[in-house]
C-alpha cells in the first residue's frame, strides 16, 4: 500500500475546504462596495445651500430635515447655509466645494445658474438641484416631485370643495417647474368640476407673507373661496384665510392643518428627506448622473394630507380613486401631453 506523506494530507484537506467555502459563498462585488462605503462613515461629506431658515416650517426646514437624514443613516459629516439669497449663492458655493464635500445640494430654483456655473468649476464635485432642470449630464443632476400629481391632486381636491367655482393657487416664482406645477392644478380642479375658475399669482418672494395675505384677502373680497398657498413662510397666511367665513386654505410642503384644523382641506406634502437619502444613496454608490430624478407618490415622496372630514365621503372616494389612477399610471398622459401642447 502506498503511503500518504503528511504534508499530501494536509494540502488535500486544504483544497476540499477551499471548494466546500466556494461553493456556499457567492461574491457580490456591488453589495461590498456599498458596505464599505458606508462603513467609511463620515468619509461622506455632504452640504446644502437653503434659501430661508432651517426653522420655516416649510420649504428650507425639510430641506435640513433631510440632510439630518443623511447624517443618521449613511453616518456622514453634513454642514448647511440657510437664508442664502440668490446674489450671495455663488461665493457660499465655491466655499462649499473648496471644502471638500463630496455632495453639494442646491434647494431651490433660484440657484439654477448659479449651480450649473460652480458644476462646471468642480468638475469632480457631485452636486444635484432641488427644481426642474436637465442637469449637465456629468456632475450636476436634479431633482423633485411629480409635477402632474402633486398639481393635479391639489386641484382636483380644491375642486371638489370649492362652492363659489374660484379658486386661487398663490407661490413664489414662475419657475420651469412651478409653472409646470401650477398648469395640472388647473387641469385638475376642472377634472373634478368643469365650472371651477382657477387663478394663479406669483409674489416673486417665497417670504413676503404681507403680501401674500393682502393678496389672498383680496381674492376673498371677489369670491374665491379656496385659497391654495406654496410658499416658505405659510403659517400667518393661512390663519389669516382661516378668519374668512366659509374659506378654505390648501397648505403645501409639510402637514399643514395644525394651523387652522377646520379650514385646511388637506396639504401637499412633499417628503424631501426620502428623495434627499435615496440620492445621496446614488452617490455614495458611484451612481449619481447629471440627470433628473422624478419622486412621486409611487416612491413614497409626495404624499396628501388626511382631509379630516373637511371632504364628504363621496368627494373622498372620487379623490381616492383618482389617486389610485395616479399609482396605476392612468394619469401619467396628462404629462406627455402638456409637453407636446407647448411644442
Amino acid at each position: 500500500m502506498a503511503r500518504i506523506k503528511f504534508p499530501q494530507i494536509i494540502l488535500a484537506l486544504l483544497a476540499t475546504l477551499v471548494a466546500i467555502f466556494l461553493a456556499n459563498c457567492s461574491w457580490n462585488e456591488e453589495e461590498f462596495t456599498q458596505k464599505a462605503k458606508i462603513d467609511e462613515g463620515n468619509h461622506f461629506r455632504v452640504a446644502i445651500v437653503l434659501p430661508g431658515k432651517i426653522n420655516d416650517g416649510s420649504w428650507s426646514q425639510i430641506g435640513y430635515e433631510g440632510l439630518k437624514l443623511i447624517e443618521n443613516r449613511y453616518k456622514a459629516t453634513v454642514k448647511y447655509a440657510d437664508n442664502v439669497a440668490e446674489k450671495d449663492a455663488l461665493q457660499v458655493g465655491r466655499d462649499l466645494a473648496r471644502q471638500d464635500f463630496d455632495f453639494i445640494i442646491w434647494h431651490g430654483g433660484e440657484y439654477t445658474a448659479t449651480a450649473e456655473a460652480i458644476a462646471l468649476e468642480f468638475p469632480r464635485t457631485k452636486f444635484a438641484l432641488n427644481a426642474a432642470n436637465n442637469g449637465n449630464n456629468r456632475n450636476l443632476g436634479t431633482f423633485r416631485s411629480r409635477a402632474v400629481e402633486s398639481g393635479y391632486l391639489s386641484g382636483f381636491a380644491a375642486g371638489l370643495k370649492t362652492k363659489t367655482n374660484r379658486i386661487v393657487h398663490i407661490t413664489g416664482f414662475p419657475y420651469p417647474a412651478n409653472l409646470e406645477e401650477t398648469g395640472f392644478i388647473e387641469v385638475g380642479a376642472r377634472a373634478a368640476n368643469p365650472n371651477a375658475e382657477v387663478k394663479v399669482e406669483f409674489l416673486y418672494s417665497w417670504t413676503d407673507v404681507d403680501k401674500a395675505t393682502k393678496m389672498a384677502l383680496k381674492y376673498i373680497a371677489n369670491g374665491f373661496d379656496v385659497v391654495s398657498v406654496n410658499l416658505d413662510h405659510n403659517e400667518d397666511v393661512i390663519k389669516t384665510i382661516a378668519k374668512q367665513p366659509n374659506v378654505y386654505a390648501i397648505g403645501w410642503g409639510k402637514d399643514q392643518s395644525h394651523i387652522a384644523p377646520d379650514r385646511v382641506i388637506t396639504s401637499i406634502i412633499y417628503d424631501t428627506p426620502t428623495m434627499m437619502a435615496t440620492i445621496a444613496n446614488l452617490v455614495q454608490r458611484g451612481r449619481w448622473e447629471g440627470k433628473i430624478y422624478k419622486f412621486g407618490i409611487k416612491e413614497k415622496a409626495l404624499r396628501i394630507a388626511p382631509f379630516r372630514g373637511l371632504l364628504n365621503p363621496e368627494q373622498e372616494t372620487k379623490f381616492n380613486n383618482v389617486r389610485s389612477d395616479i399609482l396605476a399610471g392612468k394619469i401619467d398622459s396628462l404629462e406627455s401631453e402638456s409637453k407636446r401642447g407647448k411644442s
